[in-house]
């Protein structure tokens, strides 16, 4: 795990995580960096299924958090049938239509669309869903898959967003330049209004 994702875990109280090593890009299925992304993503959920929790927060090191203290109120707020918890999302997509975010507690959105796995929470009885009806690997990244799965589902945006993406340089994309989603973030906000 990286400095900077230790000292922000830290910051906002979480000491206990568990890394998982991204799955290799040179295995005869990784052809590159988002098909070992997308294949990580369905292996944690996989470990995820045989453990004895219910619930999966899954964060990546790059996410950064905002004001977290009403977290505890939105999880209270969540149905007992929910499926997915964004902690902060792209809302804005791609702009094709997607369904807007709708107002379902003080605290919580329901969204039918919505990118980004940096601060996601999964509730187990979504997961078998999920890996059952997987994009193939070099389809799509799994978070195009995951946000077109959603209509399908019980998932939420937690309002205001506590989570976005640090700008950095993507180990997927890369770019070599940094990339900063933070007006993404900040467009999608707007959207929990």
């Amino acid at each position: 795990l990286s400095r900077a994702a230790q000292e922000e875990f830290t910051r906002v109280g979480i000491n206990a995580y568990e890394k998982f090593q991204a799955l290799p890009i040179d295995d005869k299925e990784i052809l590159g960096p988002h098909q070992s992304f997308s294949g990580s993503v369905r292996q944690i959920l996989r470990d995820f299924l045989i453990s004895d929790s219910s619930t999966l927060l899954m964060l990546e090191e790059d996410c950064i958090f905002l004001d977290v203290a009403h977290l505890d109120q939105a999880i209270t707020e969540l149905p007992a049938d929910w499926d997915i918890l964004y902690l902060g999302a792209n809302l804005v997509c791609w702009n094709n239509g997607e369904p807007q975010p709708e107002m379902y507690s003080e605290h919580l959105f329901r969204v039918r669309a919505a990118w980004t796995t940096h601060a996601v929470g999964f509730n187990k009885r979504v997961v078998p869903y999920l890996l059952e009806n997987p994009p193939g690997l070099s389809v799509q990244m799994f978070d195009q898959y995951l946000s077109a799965s959603l209509h399908k589902l019980n998932a939420y945006c937690v309002a205001p967003m506590m989570a976005y993406q640090r700008p950095r340089v993507s180990s997927i994309w890369q770019k070599g330049v940094v990339d900063d989603y933070t007006a993404i973030f900040e467009a999608s906000e707007v959207k929990l209004k």
